[in-house]
């Protein structure tokens, strides 16, 4: 959930809708500009519904900018944030940075001075927050790939209640028919090959796991092409099509038992109306029935 977007439309029947239709947790996104107490208010409505919510910044000032003045910002902005959900449940958890990548991804050394920074800062606000959960994700979009670059700031930083998030295919598609797009492909006859593409990158994540005992998170992940439909040429994913889709993609994350969102409400949710989109319910289904099986 986007929540600057759709306060002016908010209402508290949203989590409970969430809630029957199955989903365990919310995440929930927020900018620098954020209405602090509206923030408390939604996570307090998650909570009450029975969803577990994340708690997740996007810093586009400090990934544009990666200096220090602007990571101290994100830091403050944090502060703030953890001031106001200290007495929170331990259910809320918190996400430092969504997508770390356009000028950041080439500072890593910023991104984890920043996590240093602000990890010590949330703990320091005491109350729930002293233990409960954060996740840190890796730069470079916070790819699967880039997961080992993470091991040095969890050692340093010696906290038992991180995790890592990671993702991909968060805003789909990639094209049906334009050969020059270069990673997973897709269409009606979708091969074994292409298949193996996507289970390969979340078995990068699961081993990373397993080898380093640090437990992840998938971040997001889109079924279809919502985001680009109009601009991107030949992306008119059919439902079915969709469906078959999210159907396997989900059904490999838990194999792994991987806890994972997608991405996002807005594209099967209408806030205004407080009802599943009726052209794009069937997709949610097949997700959470793959899930539930």
């Amino acid at each position: 959930m986007n929540f600057k977007k759709e306060v002016n439309a908010y209402t508290s029947k949203w989590p409970d809708n969430f809630k029957e239709k199955w989903f365990d947790n919310v995440r929930i996104r927020f900018a620098k500009d954020l209405d602090l107490s509206h923030l408390k208010r939604v996570v307090d409505d998650s909570l009450k519904a029975g969803l577990v919510p994340v708690v997740a910044f996007g810093a586009n000032d400090f990934k544009f900018n990666p200096d220090e003045d602007h990571l101290q910002k994100a830091v403050d902005i944090w502060k703030n944030v953890a001031e106001t959900l200290k007495d929170e449940s331990y259910k809320v958890s918190f996400d430092l940075i969504i997508e770390p990548w356009k000028n950041l991804k080439n500072h890593n050394d910023m991104l984890y001075k920043f996590y240093e920074k602000v990890v010590p800062i949330i703990r320091n606000t005491w109350w729930n927050n002293k233990n409960r959960i954060i996740f840190l994700a890796p730069n470079h979009l916070a790819n699967p790939e880039y997961l080992q670059d993470l091991i040095l700031i969890f050692k340093k930083l010696n906290d038992k209640n991180l995790m890592a998030e990671f993702h991909f295919l968060a805003a789909w598609p990639f094209r049906k028919t334009n050969s020059t797009w270069k990673r997973i492909t897709w269409n009606w006859n979708w091969s074994v090959e292409e298949k193996q593409k996507i289970e390969d990158r979340i078995k990068i994540a699961y081993d990373w796991q397993q080898k380093n005992n640090i437990k992840i998170w998938f971040w997001a992940w889109m079924p279809w092409n919502y985001n680009h439909t109009d601009d991107w040429g030949d992306n008119n994913y059919s439902i079915e099509e969709q469906v078959i889709f999210a159907s396997y993609f989900e059904s490999v994350l838990k194999k792994y038992n991987i806890p994972n969102d997608i991405n996002a409400d807005q594209k099967f949710y209408d806030i205004e109306k407080n009802t599943w989109r009726t052209d794009r319910v069937k997709v949610v289904d097949s997700i959470i029935n793959t899930w539930r099986k």
